[in-house]
């Protein structure tokens, strides 16, 4: 209970104002520049701070946003991207990593799960055949992607899973966002009159 209480009053009071300001200031610079990227700085410090007070309630946002997530295409660095959806499961694998490294805990129980066992020994396999791979950067990028896939929605989610409230809201939350991106690819493709051609492409989010 060290770590949030020090969090708390480093957080509180003028200590905050000033982080809030900055935070303000990054994100105003970001887009006055049109440098976007920067702008990503608060969002990713904010996701940070969430996971760290309550990783539990940040794991039910993300259910509830990935209905609505956008996926982003670069085609020079050949990298698909679901927006904000992946970014936050990046940044919470790399809360786990970091805060394993810490106190050097990890979730024995479910590790030892089968399914833990089978999926441990899917990403080992995975990154094994990197080293054969004909294109080994495309094969790595596919590993990194399924490492911050797994780590949160699996070994990360069970404890969500372990407590009532949080089983009964799982559903809710991504009901209720799937419901609004159906209701609005319905809405779109009915612009075009339910077509067979336009129906591969009027998904979105």
């Amino acid at each position: 209970m060290e770590g949030p209480a020090q969090s708390a009053s480093f957080l509180s009071g003028r200590s905050g104002l000033l982080w809030a300001i900055g935070l303000a200031i990054v994100t105003a610079c970001s887009v006055a520049t049109e440098t976007y990227l920067m702008a990503a700085i608060p969002f990713g410090l904010l996701m940070v701070i969430w996971a760290f007070y309550s990783l539990e309630s940040l794991l039910l946002c993300l259910v509830a946003i990935t209905p609505l997530s956008i996926t982003l295409k670069d085609q020079g660095f050949n990298v698909g991207v679901s927006l904000p959806s992946e970014l936050i499961l990046a940044g919470i694998t790399l809360f786990l990593l970091l805060r394993f490294l810490q106190n050097g805990q990890l979730p024995w129980r479910v590790l030892r799960h089968p399914v833990g066992m089978a999926i441990l020994i899917q990403l080992g396999w995975m990154g094994l055949t990197i080293l054969t791979s004909e294109m080994p950067l495309v094969s790595f990028k596919a590993w990194i992607s399924r490492i911050w896939f797994v780590v949160p929605l699996f070994f990360a989610m069970v404890e969500v899973f372990r407590s009532e409230k949080s089983r009964d809201w799982f559903f809710p939350l991504y009901a209720f966002s799937l419901a609004i991106a159906s209701v609005y690819t319905m809405y779109v493709h009915s612009q075009y009159g339910f077509s067979k051609e336009t129906s591969t492409w009027v998904m979105f989010p």
